[in-house]
Parts: C-alpha cells; structure tokens; sequence
C-alpha cells in the first residue's frame, strides 16, 4: 500500500484520500458508525466436480481478507495468504480450473494453523480489535464479513473443528453476510450472487471470479454500495444467537 498513512479517528487511512472534500463527507459519515473497518473474507477450498453429493470435506487453500473502511468506503488494507491442505494435499484439476491456484502453488505454503497465527499477527500490527470495548484512537474495530454464510459456517469453523484448532473470537462471533445485507437494501430480500449484484449496481466485475482475492474484492464495493446507501451490513440473527436456520453448504455458492 502506498503513501504514508493517516490516522483519522480510528481508522487508518492512505495518503492521498484526505483532500478537503473528502474530509468533509467522511467525517458526516463517521457519526456513530458501529465499526471502522470491515473484513470481508471470501475464502477459496479444495472441491471435486461432484463434492456436493458426496459430502466432500473442504479445506481451505487460499485465505484473503480485505479491509474497508467504514468512513471513506475505500479497501485500505489487505491480507493475503495461499494455504497448504493436509487431508488430501493433491488438488483435484476441476478445483485447478475454477481456481486457478496451482499445486505448486499450495505446496509451498503454510498450513492453516500457520496461516491463521499470520492473520492475528497482522491484525495486531496494525491495532485492529474485533471487542468493542477495546476501541479507540489508535484502535479500530473491525467485524468479519462474507458473501453469505458458506466461508464460516461450512468452511473454516468445520476445517478447524476436524483438525482440533481453537478459532480466536473474531471467527466465531457474530459476522456481516454483505449478501443478505445487499438483497435488503436493493433486491427487496431477493438473494443472488456476486456478479448479479454487482450488474444491479451497474458496475463489472474486476479480476478473475473465483481468485479469492478478486472476489473479496469485488464483495468490498458491494459492502460500500450497502454502506453508502445508508444500510447496515448486520450480522445475522443466527449468527448472533448461535441457532437459527441451519445452511446447506452445498448450496447458493457465489
């Protein structure tokens, strides 16, 4: 990231975005927002062409985070990490192809245990909290978001149940769905996917679908598209509760 950041508030913000102008509208949009930062995660797995009927155990090989920020709606920062599968570390040509992550790719990276101590660490680096209590100046808070429940609920919470990982609070809280978030504000609670809603807005997708950084990305401007239409990005009722209607992973997948 380039330039020398600022500290406005509690959010950090690249130079070049705090002309007078856009100091203006940020500070009217500060008032009483509930988080500084959104995470938005869209995790990519391994999958086979039939995985859906065959109750296929996804593990995690691409792990990027995309942070906006709740005053300039801009993705100041970003995380990116490739991962290394272990319950079946081959890669299966179909998962390849809708990727595009390679096997050479996820054998030269960590495994997941590594790669979520990364995360913390990089959240530390740059003083991000996820309790609100812990706010301040020189702490943002940030909440997780996805595109819908699939990346906590059927991929990373069951991946680190299996391998007997602990899971910080941050992943197991309450998260926003930028999905359910974005029917409520323009589809009249009609859900689709990423490249539909993005065509509601009139914009394109950038990128290629299915890199997990492009679609993160991607869901980023629709969270602000939310935001900026003066909507919330809240979290789910279940999520919130732990109950609630239970989601089919193998279904509404971007």
């Amino acid at each position: 990231m380039a330039g020398v950041a600022l500290n406005i508030g509690a959010a950090v913000i690249p130079a070049g975005y705090a002309d007078e102008d856009e100091e203006e509208e940020t500070s009217e949009r500060s008032a009483g927002l509930p988080f500084d930062y959104y995470a938005v995660v869209d995790f990519e797995c391994t999958c086979e062409r039939d995985c859906r009927a065959n109750k296929f155990r996804h593990e995690i090989i691409e792990f990027p985070v995309v942070f906006l920020n709740a005053r300039t709606l801009q993705a100041d920062l970003e995380f990116h990490r490739y991962v290394r599968p272990t319950e079946k570390p081959r890669l299966s040509d179909f998962c390849s192809e809708l990727t595009g992550i390679q096997q050479e790719t996820v054998d030269n990276a960590d495994t997941l245990d590594v790669v979520l101590r990364e995360f913390h660490e990089f959240l530390e680096k740059h003083g991000l909290v996820h309790r609100p209590r812990e706010r301040g100046p020189e702490a943002p808070l940030f909440l997780v978001c996805t595109d819908g429940p699939w990346d906590l609920q059927c991929f990373l919470r069951p991946e680190a149940r299996r391998k007997g990982m602990g899971l910080r609070g941050y992943w197991d809280q309450a998260y926003g769905d930028v999905r359910a978030s974005f029917a409520h504000a323009f589809l009249s609670g009609k859900s689709c996917g990423v490249q539909e809603m993005l065509v509601c807005r009139g914009l394109s997708f950038e990128g290629r679908p299915h890199a997990g950084i492009d679609d993160a990305r991607n869901i980023a401007r629709l969270a602000s598209e939310v935001l900026r239409e003066g909507c919330s990005l809240l979290p789910p009722p279940q999520a919130m509760t732990g109950g609630g209607r239970v989601h089919r992973c193998s279904r509404g997948r971007k």
